[in-house]
């Protein structure tokens, strides 16, 4: 009982979609954000096993065998709204040999990046001149592979029960991540492009010209478009002007992220590892908002960041002190309420299953 925020599944749900989500990153759950409410259909997958290519699997083939299954048995009389995350593209890094070597990557043994790897690195144990970067980027591109290859099943599956002429598929990404890039690894303490900068693929037959845009998005704009796409827009609580199948919007439109900052028992973990380690700048939380090429990034140690995208990709060297004007701006876009630490109080709050499915992923500590 008791209210909660309106989301796609008890939107489209009301607007008689059938409306499923099969899912194996833990983060998901009821027990734990509980972002999937309202969806009829509520799938996490936890085996590690169940496919030929099975000594990494993080869930996706089961969450594949289940989206099929659920395929066949659905109720043919309505259209379906469908969630699917695959976590494949996730540390660990370890792919078994045979997938590694489809991907034209030689396996070498005790190669793979760990979870407890990255930390080690993040705490400053394995500084950049013991790192392959070369190493570590293929390794990553091989998951993404995994990742892939596992989307391509399910687009085969829509196909399979004559459902592709008419689908609607959006592929996207929750976060991007460092391997190496700012001194970090995986997708913590910071909002750089690495981070932000996701893929995003829509295919909308009869909605959406083929080809390729370029103007600024946030995956917030999914829910007007995704509403917008199921003809349910003005029922949904959605700003239309944020639909992707209605907008193209300038390059100076403002794109905003945050980030809360690390749980603190991370912080206590890469302590653990590194004594000496000094975790006051790991421990910030970050604000960022784009405009045109120019992002500002406002710390709540009160640093300022500004970075030149275009010129500056990698974000390597600050602007802030030569742009005055454009810093002051992108403040203006801010919220004037700092951005709260993370501190460690939802974790407190997981039961003893969920914090070990977290734990597993590196999530908790």
């Amino acid at each position: 009982t008791g209210t909660y925020t309106v989301t796609w599944g008890s939107s489209l749900g009301a607007s008689g979609y059938e409306t499923a989500a099969f899912y194996s990153n833990p983060w998901l759950g009821d027990d734990v954000t509980g972002v999937l409410r309202g969806f009829e259909t509520r799938v996490e997958a936890r085996s590690t096993g169940g496919m030929a290519l099975s000594s990494s699997d993080q869930g996706g083939a089961e969450v594949d065998a289940r989206v099929s299954e659920w395929l066949k048995n659905r109720n043919q009389e309505k259209p379906f709204f469908l969630f699917v995350n695959i976590l494949e593209a996730h540390l660990p890094f370890e792919l078994p040999e045979e997938f590694m070597e489809l991907s034209g990557i030689e396996p070498v043994e005790g190669a793979a990046i760990s979870v407890d790897w990255a930390h080690r690195y993040n705490a400053g144990l394995n500084p950049p001149r013991w790192q392959d970067r070369d190493r570590i980027r293929d390794l990553y591109a091989a998951d993404v592979c995994m990742a892939d290859w596992l989307l391509t099943a399910l687009l085969a599956q829509l196909e399979a029960e004559d459902l592709w002429d008419d689908a609607v598929v959006i592929v996207t990404s929750d976060h991007g991540e460092n391997l190496g890039d700012h001194g970090l690894m995986d997708h913590q303490f910071g909002l750089y492009e690495t981070l932000l900068a996701v893929p995003l693929v829509i295919r909308a037959p009869g909605r959406l010209p083929s080809g390729v845009r370029s103007d600024p998005v946030m995956l917030s704009d999914l829910y007007a478009t995704i509403a917008d796409a199921a003809g349910a827009l003005e029922d949904s609580g959605a700003n239309p002007a944020t639909t992707l199948l209605r907008s193209v919007f300038p390059d100076s439109r403002p794109v905003a992220a945050e980030y809360a900052g690390p749980q603190r028992g991370l912080l206590e973990k890469l302590k653990r590892f590194n004594p000496d380690l000094d975790t006051a700048e790991l421990a910030t939380a970050y604000t960022t908002v784009r405009s045109g090429h120019l992002r500002l990034t406002v710390g709540s140690d009160g640093s300022r960041r500004l970075h030149d995208i275009s010129a500056d990709p990698g974000e390597l060297n600050d602007i802030g002190v030569s742009g005055d004007r454009e810093m002051a701006s992108l403040l203006a876009m801010l919220p004037s309420e700092p951005l709260p630490t993370y501190g460690s109080s939802s974790a407190n709050r997981l039961s003893p299953e969920a914090r070990e499915r977290l734990r597993a992923l590196g999530y908790v500590q």
